[in-house]
């Protein structure tokens, strides 16, 4: 009589195999993959061809180890509180980073890269030189929503990707 083929032994070792596998494959694709925490952006550069950088602002992606580094980006906005000229009145609202489009790319090259603290002092001295560049006239008369767009566009916060869309003269 022969002996079986399926031993103890066999199923052991091929059991054993199987997930010795399955943590391997766990392995791989845990470190392809890089996840994005919610009010934070990953900031992949490097990359094939002519891709420098993508900016992932929510879930998850797979990135090349050796290709790509990733960074994470506080992409919350930053308050805004600044006195203008002529102490009577305040610039208030928030200032974002945008994770999508042109406007990214734009942060992406220029912003992204600083922390937390420079950048809010970056953007408080960009507002308070566009303000102190408005005539007191346009401060004091004008109203207060159109004084803060003048003051953003003064700013030229685009120009570092950022957006001041709800700022406003208080």
């Amino acid at each position: 009589m022969s002996e079986p083929i399926i031993t103890p032994t066999v199923i052991a070792l091929t059991a054993g195999s199987v997930l010795v596998g399955l943590l391997g494959l766990y392995l791989v694709v845990s470190a392809l993959l890089a996840r994005c925490p919610p009010g934070y952006a990953l900031l992949l550069s490097g990359g094939p061809g002519w891709r420098r950088f993508r900016v992932v602002s929510q879930g998850r992606t797979v990135r090349l180890p050796l290709l790509e580094a990733a960074d994470v980006i506080d992409a919350r906005p930053l308050a805004v509180d600044l006195p203008l000229p002529g102490g009577s009145a305040r610039l208030r609202g928030t200032v974002r980073m945008p994770v999508v489009g042109d406007a990214a790319e734009t942060a992406a090259r220029l912003v992204y890269a600083l922390p937390r603290p420079e950048l809010e002092r970056l953007v408080h001295t960009i507002l308070t030189g566009a303000a102190h560049a408005l005539p007191r006239e346009q401060l004091t008369g004008g109203p207060p929503q159109a004084v803060a767009q003048k003051v953003c566009e003064l700013g030229e916060l685009g120009r570092f990707g950022l957006t001041g869309d709800d700022l406003r003269v208080e």
